[in-house]
């Protein structure tokens, strides 16, 4: 998996991410967070290479959490997978809690 280099991503709101890209559930219904290692981590390696830009990370920065779409290793909690890809270059960060609703605008990261 190639590391994102993109400094600046669109901001979404949690619930528009949802419909928008679909993330993976568990057989409960709810999303699912795949860790960073063991057999995790070789299924997302695995699923990424069949599904580009379908991969995103849930971050955490201060005392910031957030979700961004493409791989990253600094800060990261885990991973999440989508239905639906990213377009190329499109980049984007979602704040993850479904509480946290804001307007959407560009971040830097």
């Amino acid at each position: 998996m190639k590391e994102c280099s993109v400094k600046m991503a669109k901001g979404i709101k949690y619930s528009r991410w949802i419909k928008k890209f679909k993330p993976m559930k568990d057989p409960f219904g709810e999303i699912y967070l795949f860790d960073t290692c063991g057999p995790d981590a070789d299924f997302v390696e695995n699923y990424c290479k069949e599904h580009p830009n379908t991969l995103w990370t849930k971050c955490t920065f201060d005392e910031y959490t957030f979700i961004k779409s493409g791989f990253y290793r600094i800060n990261r909690l885990g991973y999440y997978l989508a239905e639906i890809p990213c377009k190329d270059g499109e980049e984007f960060i979602i704040y993850d809690s479904p509480e946290v609703d804001f307007t959407p605008y560009v971040f830097p990261l």
